[in-house]
């Protein structure tokens, strides 16, 4: 099947990235672990936020997170103001809190319904929590997360694209085409968008989008550039397995998910 060039290029960067998980945490935890029931279905991402933040995607809907700690954990502190999930619109998420492992382990398990396939979720943690000892963990921490959503892959593009045939193209150098006019099956004009055949070693077609043209002598002389990438489509909703990638652990003071 034939597709744009940079449309093609796009999917495979996407395919072959790593996404975002990335540190930090409390001086005095060691690394968070996983359930043991979704370690094998989470998602790794490797690219921090701007907000330099973890975020993790792929994750399960009834995924249960476990994040333990060196110190013990004073019980009495974890409340729903010092431990909560909060969803896209900051709504507080209905869900149980507790201490595992004498106290090393903070438990966060799912709603009761599970999260809500492809949305955004944040984990929420005070700087108020505290140890049993008096001590308070050095720094409030956020670490959001999307939950897996089922596969789909649906791509329509802009039906205003006009196809140029390979017969109607006299030359194609330094971002100038020349066209013979009596092949063209439509008038063209600036900001069209054209898909040309190109020869390449795996792309077949470009899309072009033109700056000026020009008609003289039965030819039509166009300058072009690249369109924007929203100029192609009328949508586009990719979702699927070259874009998951299996969880590994991860070094001291870096955050697993």
């Amino acid at each position: 099947m034939k597709k744009y060039g940079f449309i093609s290029l796009l999917v495979l960067i996407l395919g072959a990235s790593g996404y975002f998980l990335y540190p930090q945490f409390f001086p005095k935890e060691s690394t968070p672990v996983l359930a043991d029931e979704t370690a094998e279905t989470i998602k790794e991402v490797e690219i921090t936020d701007e907000d330099n933040f973890p975020i993790n995607y792929g994750v399960p809907i009834n995924h249960k997170w476990e994040i333990s700690f060196d110190g013990k954990l004073d019980p009495k502190s974890i409340t729903e103001e010092t431990v909560y999930v909060l969803d896209n619109d900051e709504n507080h998420i209905e869900l149980e809190v507790t201490l595992e492992d004498d106290g090393h382990s903070v438990v966060i398990e799912p709603p009761a319904n599970g999260y809500a396939k492809g949305s955004y979720y944040e984990v929420h943690m005070a700087n108020s929590l505290e140890y049993v000892d008096g001590d308070t963990v050095s720094k409030a921490y956020k670490m959001g997360f999307f939950v897996a959503r089922d596969e789909v892959e649906n791509v329509t593009f802009n039906n205003a694209i006009i196809p140029i045939s390979e017969k109607a193209i006299i030359s194609n150098k330094e971002k100038i085409l020349v066209l013979q006019k009596a092949e063209l099956k439509t008038e063209l004009a600036k900001d069209d968008i054209l898909k040309i055949p190109i020869t390449h070693e795996v792309f077949e077609e470009e899309a072009i989008k033109i700056d000026e043209i020009k008609s003289s002598n039965g030819e039509v002389t166009i300058t072009y550039s690249q369109p924007k990438f929203q100029e192609l489509f009328e949508e586009i909703d990719i979702y699927n397995k070259i874009l998951k990638f299996p969880l590994k652990r991860l070094k001291q003071n870096q955050v697993i998910a």
